[in-house]
């Protein structure tokens, strides 16, 4: 009866562990695949924010008239200023660029006081990036 009981004891202990395993398995998995989701959603978030930056430049680059070079070239700017207060390094000169065209398209749609503001803003940005 004793060697009964212990076998049954045993054979309760090795299913124990092995569900143990099988679940500590489980959760490695799922880890696993969470990571490999996250990065992947990460990746999709990046090719969605450089193609939003391409087209705002393409946009740039095909408009015909003085207004539409301008409002392109606004566009621009707001989707170079977000990459631009995410990481400064990377996107300074892109920025400081954008700026001094989106002046340009300003004076040259007849907006000359509006004009000022991305010059003041560009001059700030180099004088505090000391260039």
């Amino acid at each position: 009866a004793e060697r009964l009981a212990a076998d049954e004891a045993e054979r309760e202990r090795v299913e124990a562990e092995r569900l143990a395993d099988e679940q500590a398995e489980r959760e490695r998995l799922a880890g696993q695949l969470a990571a490999h989701q996250s990065e992947q959603l990460e990746a999709e978030r990046l090719a969605a924010e450089a193609s939003a930056l391409e087209r705002a430049r393409e946009s740039v680059d095909s408009a015909s008239g003085r207004r539409e070079v301008r409002n392109a070239t606004e566009s621009l700017v707001e989707e170079l200023r977000v990459r631009y207060e995410a990481e400064p390094e990377t996107y300074l000169a892109d920025f400081l660029d954008a700026l001094d065209q989106l002046a340009t398209a300003r004076w040259q749609a007849g907006d000359w006081w509006g004009s000022r503001a991305p010059t003041k803003e560009a001059k700030a940005l180099r004088k505090q990036h000391q260039l």
